[in-house]
């Protein structure tokens, strides 16, 4: 486990973010003071190398939302040192398994043909006992799979199932495309380490909807609401990622309001918010946060991705953003971006712009300690999630343009001079060419598989 000095934060501490328990729904408050800290946390930004050449700079991903709007604070810079860039060789690459597919309903429909608008996913996640995959998409819709044989086990907010009248006619017709009533499912997570009956899936969507949901032990099992929280009439605005602490006392939820929303986990109340705004606040971002990670080591640590290109971790604790990794080689505009390792040693990020970058930073503050480009991969890079061993070994990274699912291999080695006394390197461990961009991914938790969710609806199964 990572020191807590190395991090400026208690990681062994439990935070006190769970409201005592009180007849009344209580006020959120501003701000959690530290436990045991009677100091201010020291705040660090880490700056990046310059970016690899790219005609705009930027791909033109749309997950991440709309430009960075006047008047925002950013925090100000401090320059560190980078590790330099090694090109990813293309040529002795092995090529990864596919291992299943898991196809949108549509794929089955006799007569019906759906708007492609309506098929993007937009987040996926294993189960904690990698039985089930859940998948959020455009059309609002929140899907269920049953690994093992493939099969859509249930289907919340849209109806998946053919007018039988039009089957049995044989009358084609296209299924309208509403954007302006659609309410994406833009974050799902699973509570840490459960399985069962325990399984608790939390979800949130474009309208600002926070949900919990009783997840079935098998398919005839309906799922259940525990709590709902938010929507149009509330000031959560359009809510783009979300995550469990790793302690399930909490749910965290962000998007273009770019605070952190803290929610108790048992009931959905509000507890607090953290970020944009408050006069508190060292730094906060300054455009809207779409990807957000709870740290597996400490129930006090999380970090975010933002529209205005960086990564903040955050004491939940003490209500603030701790350190900052930015840099002009680090462009994020869309997709899920950024993971920090399970023993809470390091964060990756990959950066969306032509053959960008991979980069391990070091989550003490030293900078990027390893990265490499993916040459290979002339799209652009949407997402990356890091294996759930200890030290997390392993990474699947996701592109589009020229659609690629990428496995990465990251080695420790000891090295003196190096923060903590180890240093990384990073090296292709698989790549295979995608049918359609992919916009989200995740790593199983008991194997070294990875699952991928592209524009085309379709969930694809891989392994080395």
């Amino acid at each position: 486990q990572v020191s807590a000095s190395r991090l400026g934060i208690d990681a062994m501490a439990s935070p006190v973010l769970k409201p005592a328990r009180t007849v009344s729904r209580p006020t959120p408050v501003s701000t959690i003071p530290a436990s045991g800290s009677s100091s201010p946390t020291k705040v660090v930004r880490i700056t990046s190398r310059s970016p690899p050449a790219s005609p705009a700079g930027q791909s033109a991903g749309t997950r991440g939302g709309y430009g960075s709007p006047a008047g925002s604070r950013s925090p100000t810079s401090l320059s560190t040192r980078a590790a330099p860039s090694i090109a990813a060789p293309a040529g002795s690459v092995p090529a990864l398994k596919l291992v299943k597919e898991l196809l949108h309903p549509s794929k089955t429909w006799q007569v019906r043909e759906p708007t492609g608008g309506q098929l993007q996913t937009f987040d996926v996640r294993w189960s904690p006992d990698d039985e089930l995959i859940a998948a959020g998409y455009v059309d609002g819709g929140l899907r269920l799979y049953d690994v093992s044989s493939g099969k859509l086990l249930h289907s919340l907010y849209v109806d998946d199932s053919e007018d039988a009248e039009m089957v049995q006619r044989q009358i084609k017709y296209r299924a309208k495309m509403t954007v302006i009533s659609l309410s994406t499912v833009t974050g799902l997570r699973w509570l840490p380490g459960k399985k069962g009956r325990d399984r608790r899936l939390a979800m949130c969507d474009s309208k600002g909807n926070v949900r919990s949901y009783a997840v079935p032990v098998v398919g005839k099992d309906m799922m259940n609401v525990q709590w709902q929280e938010g929507g149009e009439a509330t000031d959560f605005g359009a809510l783009q990622c979300l995550d469990w602490t790793v302690d399930g006392s909490n749910v965290i939820a962000a998007g273009s309001t770019r605070k952190l929303l803290v929610l108790d986990a048992s009931d959905g109340r509000p507890i607090t918010r953290i970020g944009h705004d408050d006069p508190s606040v060292k730094m906060s971002h300054s455009n809207r946060i779409f990807s957000l990670r709870c740290a597996s080591h400490s129930p006090a640590v999380a970090i975010t991705a933002a529209m205005d290109n960086s990564v903040m971790m955050w004491d939940l604790r003490a209500g603030e953003a701790v350190r900052a990794f930015s840099g002009p080689g680090l462009v994020m505009s869309s997709g899920d971006p950024v993971d920090i390792s399970q023993n809470g040693d390091a964060l990756v990020t990959v950066s969306h712009t032509i053959g960008g970058d991979v980069a391990l930073w070091d989550a003490g503050g030293s900078g990027i300690m390893s990265s490499m480009s993916l040459t290979m991969c002339p799209g652009g890079a949407t997402c990356v999630q890091l294996s759930k061993d200890y030290v997390s070994t392993e990474m699947v990274i996701g592109t589009e343009g020229d659609p690629s699912c990428v496995f990465v291999r990251r080695t420790d080695k000891l090295n003196t001079s190096a923060p903590g006394g180890r240093s990384w390197d990073l090296s292709l461990a698989g790549h295979t060419s995608a049918l359609a961009p992919i916009w989200c991914a995740d790593f199983a938790h008991l194997s070294r598989r990875a699952v991928a969710g592209s524009t085309n609806g379709t969930l694809t199964i891989y392994s080395l």
